[in-house]
């Protein structure tokens, strides 16, 4: 607080009304998430991997698993820089739990989760040191698959996967900060798509890493709302381009609600590309879609697009899913026009292809005999 506006020049006078409150301090503009992500476009692949150890020595000591970290630059800027990296990959409640001081001239004696220092006395500290001039970072643990995927998001633009994690993490119930670390990481796993989280997911395996992800994250105990995990299906199965296969069976593990919200995200994904639908849906999704029509028919009525491309495309004798058509289209899912050129194609796959005579006998004839 030294040559701050509010450090009086003398001892306030002992008059029994006590020091006078302070204005709210209200955050300026100078630091946010875009001076976030120039940051780390400005300073490439060695930037992510330093953010990803650094989110991991943050992450560690929010839950109290490690000690605090120490950010040394002669620069104070670039110690603010990296404080808001930091800060604005993580979800908002959680950043809110995380302390920290841009400069202290005794690092290894603060207590702050992270503690910004000048290279002189930076050499004091026995924590993770992070050499902000250098990009290095001593006495750091190997990067967390939750600092991998959180830090990859960042560095690859993909703020929509932190969005989704930040929904994720606000969908459970208010609790301790270990909770919070422990959400915060089975999040990152379940959007991550497979066991490292450093990736987005192999595509193979999005839809059912995801479900497994869920189900580890059980949901009912964590207080995940179904709505927000729909909501993050959607959004994280919109760039897959693998074949989904049998998507009933995928769901099997997840408890209801949120064996339903996850096909309502699906679909809402599908329905929004048709490119999408192309890619994915391969004949075992389709058969598996067009079961939805007896047994959740309003989950395909949100999807019309979708409901048709599977049912058309299903394996399977084409009359039963004429009689899907039909009764979807009775419920105004379609208009007349496209649910009579999907009857019509129906209708000609199932019309046997007449024989044709082989190409050498229409053109000479039947074979004469030897004279």
């Amino acid at each position: 607080l030294w040559d701050s506006p509010d450090w009086a020049p003398a001892p306030a006078c002992d008059d029994d009304r006590g020091l006078p409150d302070l204005t709210q301090l209200v955050p300026g503009s100078a630091v946010g998430p875009d001076r976030a992500a120039r940051l780390l476009a400005g300073h490439g692949v060695p930037g992510v991997r330093l953010l990803e150890r650094l989110l991991t020595a943050v992450l560690r000591a929010l839950a109290g698993e490690g000690p605090a970290a120490t950010l040394v630059s002669a620069d104070p800027d670039l110690v603010v820089d990296w404080i808001a990296a930091a800060s604005y990959t993580l979800p908002a409640g959680l950043a809110a739990r995380l302390t920290f001081t841009t400069y202290s001239a005794r690092p290894e004696d603060d207590h702050h989760h992270l503690t910004g220092t000048r290279p002189e006395t930076g050499e004091r500290v026995t924590g993770p040191v992070f050499h902000l001039d250098r990009l290095t970072a001593d006495g750091c643990p190997e990067p967390s698959p939750a600092a991998r995927f959180l830090a990859g998001a960042l560095g690859s633009g993909r703020l929509d996967a932190l969005d989704a994690v930040a929904e994720l993490w606000d969908a459970g119930t208010a609790d301790d900060v270990e909770a919070g670390v422990r959400r915060l990481r089975a999040g990152c796993a379940l959007l991550a798509g497979d066991s490292d989280a450093g990736a987005f997911g192999e595509e193979g395996s999005r839809l059912v890493s995801f479900v497994r992800g869920v189900a580890e994250l059980r949901p009912q105990e964590a207080g995940l709302a179904p709505e927000r995990l729909r909501d993050a299906v959607a959004r994280h199965l919109a760039d897959g381009t693998a074949p989904l296969g049998d998507v009933r069976a995928t769901l099997a593990p997840l408890p209801e609600p949120y064996r339903r919200a996850v096909l309502a995200g699906l679909l809402g994904a599908l329905e929004t590309s048709a490119e999408l639908r192309t890619a994915a849906l391969d004949a075992q999704a389709c058969a598996s879609l067009a079961t939805l029509v007896d047994q959740a028919p309003d989950l395909l009525a949100a999807g019309p697009a979708t409901a048709l491309y599977a049912l058309r495309r299903a394996p399977g004798e084409p009359r039963p899913a004429a009689l899907r058509i039909l009764r979807l289209f009775r419920q105004g899912l379609w208009e007349e026009t496209e649910t009579y050129e999907a009857l019509r194609d129906l209708m000609a796959a199932d019309k046997p292809q007449p024989e044709r005579a082989p190409w050498l006998l229409r053109r000479r004839g039947p074979a004469r005999e030897k004279e």
